[in-house]
């Protein structure tokens, strides 16, 4: 490996690291009460060396929303392109976005700091509607498969915008329950769950 593909390879290992630390200060701490000496501190880097990287907090926070959320639009997306039917696409699709919530537990709490959400951070315009895009995304291909849906005949016709948040809503709903141990406590499968959940919509909206 030659000076500039280590140099390279060190720059991103050291960005890696400084979003790591804001990760976990983040959801320790919450995010109004860190600071950026206190990610440099975490990240083991000088704070001169920090502003290397990032202009300031909102940055490294949003970067952390960006890279959660194209980690969920890249599930949703293997998950369509795996499957035919509707009934199969809403399945896969609501098996991606736990999997996402399990396997990517520490982005989706970055997310949604348990219902507070990025657009209540307060972040500047740009920042903002870089993450949105993004979130927008997600639930658009969610959108998609339901007009899809309605045009093949497969399910009642109707506003797809309507059907897909509220769709949106029986997964998020799911894990605010699961969040907070009451699966747990019922012995209750999320995953199962999320099935049963999902055919018994199929079976109340198909033609």
């Amino acid at each position: 490996m030659g000076v500039k593909d280590r140099k390279k390879r060190e720059k991103e290992q050291r960005r890696h690291q400084i979003l790591d630390a804001a990760r976990d200060l983040f959801m320790h701490k919450g995010y109004f009460d860190v600071r950026m000496d206190d990610i440099a501190t975490g990240a083991e880097v000088a704070i001169g060396t920090l502003y290397l990287y990032f202009h300031n907090k909102d940055e490294i926070y949003a970067t952390l929303c960006e890279e959660g959320l194209d980690i969920l639009n890249r599930l949703i997306e293997d998950a369509i392109r795996e499957e035919g039917s509707f009934q199969e696409c809403l399945e896969a699709i609501g098996r991606s976005y736990l999997g996402f919530y399990m396997e990517y537990g520490s982005y989706y709490d970055v997310l949604s700091f348990v219902g507070m959400g990025f657009k209540q951070v307060g972040l500047s315009e740009e920042l903002e509607k870089k993450i949105t895009q993004k979130s927008d995304a997600a639930i658009s291909k969610l959108e998609f498969v339901v007009k899809q849906g309605m045009e093949a005949g497969e399910i009642a016709e109707g506003d797809s915008k309507e059907v897909a948040f509220f769709l949106w809503g029986l997964l998020e709903g799911l894990i605010f329950i699961h969040r907070r141990g009451y699966m747990d406590a019922w012995a209750v499968d999320l995953a199962r769950t999320s099935a049963v959940g999902m055919e018994a919509i199929y079976r109340g909206i198909s033609r």
